[in-house]
């Protein structure tokens, strides 16, 4: 089944990268999580609206590389307990 929201990436403006993985997407608050990887090794949650489940991928884009690039998160979540057996399960291969 393919994911309902792309996963994205981008440059800093140091030169460095980062990656933004779609986790889940909250039908209640209508909104979708991505867990950020930055070259500089920092790692948080970016929320962002989700228009319905059915966001323009340009405005996504921009949501998630704005606090991509700042390195900071605008959300304390921290991932579905399924996500974080799989990324524990992922780091000890």
């Amino acid at each position: 089944m393919p994911k309902p929201f792309p996963d994205l990436q981008g440059s800093l403006p140091d030169g460095g990268f980062w990656s933004a993985e779609f986790e889940s997407y909250d039908m209640r608050m209508d909104a979708a999580y991505f867990f950020v990887t930055r070259s500089d090794d920092r790692e948080f949650f970016v929320r962002v609206g989700a228009s319905n489940g059915k966001p323009d991928e340009a405005d996504l884009y921009k949501q998630v590389s704005a606090h991509a690039e700042a390195g900071t998160a605008n959300t304390d979540y921290t991932g579905s307990m399924m996500w974080r057996m799989r990324r524990k399960r992922a780091q000890s291969n």
